[in-house]
């Protein structure tokens, strides 16, 4: 065993939630995911002393499952039975949905920049889903981002892909569709020629007042100042 297994052993779900001090869950939702954290691993966690846990991470896709149509029941349920057992609950779910798009004051529109050859069959793969897996799928790519594009192969790519439905050929198909392709590259060469747009991770917010590209990733009460400064202006504009 080296170093690293002896401090971090690999145990089974229940003994991890049965002993855990600290526990944080990062899995797409799948067919074999679906309900991990039921009623009896819950009452493991109160067992264990646990009191407060963290849900909800990269769940857009299972909030809206289609354009305008909300699904938070799911999230009901869990919030209660955690309750019920004494654990609070920290969310982790997008808040610019909760504080702006639900309220119509914001759209947001996920578009793909690839830098590079692995990004871009990531990108070209998200094409080929279906409607309700496009989400899911773009979510996997960013948690699993590490993880398959420093793969030296695209073995992690087909198996993220087939989580969510897509067979080999159909994913290889994708990978390999030059229609696709040209559109993302149109998309992209769009975005440098007409937005000035430099690299990724970088927000274009669009509105009756200019454009503006806000780079990486910034302070969540930072970017709703920056968005309700914007709004303010195009009130005071009408």
């Amino acid at each position: 065993r080296t170093p690293t297994e002896e401090a971090f052993p690999v145990v089974d779900f229940e003994t991890l939630c049965r002993e855990s001090d600290i526990l944080t869950l990062h899995s797409p939702l799948t067919q074999e995911t679906r309900g991990i954290l039921d009623e009896a691993h819950i009452a493991m966690m109160k067992k264990a002393g646990l009191t407060v846990v963290r849900i909800g991470e990269f769940a857009w896709s299972k909030m809206e499952p289609k354009d305008g149509q909300y699904d938070f029941q799911w999230l009901h349920d869990i919030i209660n039975k955690l309750g019920e057992n004494g654990i609070d609950v920290v969310l982790g779910t997008p808040t610019l949905k909760r504080d702006y798009v639900e309220k119509d004051l914001l759209r947001i529109v996920f578009v793909n920049f690839p830098l590079d050859k692995k990004s871009m069959k990531a990108a070209m793969i998200s094409f080929c889903m279906t409607n309700d897996k496009y989400h899911d799928f773009i979510d996997l790519m960013f948690s699993k981002q590490k993880v398959w594009w420093l793969a030296n192969d695209d073995d992690a790519l087909y198996d993220y892909a087939s989580q969510l439905g897509l067979n080999r050929d159909e994913v290889t198909s994708c990978m390999n569709n030059d229609n696709i392709a040209k559109e993302i590259i149109d998309d992209r060469q769009q975005g440098i020629n007409q937005l000035y747009m430099e690299g990724t991770p970088a927000f274009l917010v669009n509105g009756k007042d200019g454009n503006e590209i806000i780079y990486g990733v910034p302070d969540y009460n930072e970017l709703k100042k920056y968005i309700n400064s914007r709004l303010d202006r195009v009130k005071m504009e009408q």
